[in-house]
């Protein structure tokens, strides 16, 4: 399941619309959710909701994979000259951090937008029943558990399936992840990442680049919060029965205040305004971002605004990505700043 995907789902949701059932020894609890996801929009800073006037809202079965789909899925525009690829639309794109997402992906997205719906709609009922035995008695804890594991991993085999398009081996996503986190390095990424040591990482997982950029001779400190829920392949969640790859700190963006001379290395920040915090905290002059553009699963448009305003791209490297993944590397450095008593004592 991919971690970083369903990470933005559940920190949008509100405490009202999750269901916790009381958890067994040693488990878990049960989080049964309904998600309110609004469609999101990647051209000039806007959400919208959805065409039909409403937000995107569907019940759905326990497990954090199942909101994988949610997080993908909203990401679609509703128009060409929206997406910023349509040729008569009046604001053509000019940014690096633009149309990275080709236009075929973004239908496939679409489409399984649609197949998910479909799909949660018929694993609704089956999960509901089987939650009603549990609170009638008519069904104990121990069956309980051991039918809700299997629905899980029904449901995250089939995010897999719907989203990556990926079903031999059915858990290819599942070992991923596992290998190289939410987002795979390439050696050309780990050369120039490590040229420019030392490097402080901010949500970096279980620490698969600080592994590879250690293992390359480069000096990195990494922080995470670990903040998501935990759930099977969730690298980002708790790391209970889940090793560290790398040595990784618990800490957030605020970390960055005693870091400041070096680069900042942001790999597949959550959608959302972390990666925007990040870059209001940081002080440096060069940042590593690795992630999708504008209207992915990365990050949000005021970050990508941010960027545009006050970095340039210095350098972007295609990486390996995971089928229906479109991850890239950007290097940036960040703008020198104009002041008008420099610029008056050049005319003099």
């Amino acid at each position: 399941m991919s971690g970083a995907l369903v990470r933005p789902a559940l920190r949008q949701l509100p405490a009202s619309m999750c269901l916790r059932m009381p958890p067994a020894a040693g488990q878990p609890g049960l989080r049964l959710t309904t998600a309110v996801t609004p469609q999101r929009y990647h051209r000039n800073n806007s959400s919208r909701r959805s065409p039909s006037g409403g937000w995107a809202s569907m019940p759905l079965a326990p497990g954090a994979s199942i909101l994988l789909a949610v997080a993908l899925c909203s990401v679609s525009a509703d128009s060409p000259a929206e997406a910023g690829w349509w040729p008569f639309s009046k604001r053509q794109p000019t940014s690096p951090f633009s149309n990275t997402i080709p236009r075929q992906a973004k239908k496939q997205r679409a489409k399984a937008e649609v197949q998910m719906r479909k799909y949660l709609a018929k694993m609704r009922m089956p999960v509901q029943e089987l939650m009603a035995g549990l609170r009638k008695g008519e069904v104990s804890r121990e069956e309980y558990d051991k039918r809700m594991a299997v629905f899980n991993d029904e449901v995250e085999l089939a995010t897999h399936r719907i989203i990556f398009g990926v079903s031999d081996p059915p858990d290819a996503r599942r070992r991923y992840e596992a290998e190289h986190g939410n987002c795979r390095y390439t050696p050309e990424a780990i050369r120039l990442v490590s040229a420019l040591s030392p490097l402080v990482e901010i949500g970096a997982g279980r620490g698969h680049w600080q592994r590879g950029l250690f293992e390359a001779g480069a000096t990195v400190i990494s922080f995470d919060q670990w903040a998501t829920p935990p759930s099977s392949g969730n690298e980002r969640g708790t790391t209970a029965g889940m090793p560290q790859i790398g040595r990784v700190l618990p800490g957030d963006e605020h970390a960055l205040r005693l870091h400041r001379d070096k680069t900042l290395l942001l790999v597949y920040p959550p959608p959302g305004d972390m990666a925007l915090r990040c870059l209001h905290e940081y002080r440096g002059d060069t940042l590593v971002y690795v992630g999708e553009g504008r209207g992915g699963v990365n990050a949000s448009d005021e970050f990508f605004d941010g960027l545009d305003a006050e970095w340039d791209v210095e350098n972007i490297l295609d990486l390996d990505p995971f089928p229906q993944c479109f991850e890239r590397l950007f290097l940036l450095r960040r703008r020198q700043r104009t002041t008008v008593g420099a610029s008056s004592q050049q005319d003099a």
